[in-house]
């Protein structure tokens, strides 16, 4: 569950969605989300994460609010 996700590089949620990232089999969409998520965890502003992941600016808002990482 993303909306469980904590800034904390330990934490289960951000391990998680780091395999998913890895994963060769991973949906893009999902790793695309992920990514957005992780980046976001990570301490990047929106802006950052929005070039790193090559996605509008209202994409990165948009995942970070369905995934509670506001």
């Amino acid at each position: 569950n993303l909306a469980s996700l904590v800034p904390n590089p330990a934490h289960p949620s951000v391990w998680r969605l780091k395999q998913l990232v890895k994963k060769r089999t991973t949906p893009q969409r999902v790793v695309e989300r992920a990514r957005i998520v992780l980046g976001s965890a990570e301490g990047r502003s929106g802006s950052a994460v929005s070039a790193e992941v090559d996605v509008s600016r209202p994409t990165v808002t948009q995942w970070l609010d369905r995934s509670g990482s506001v």
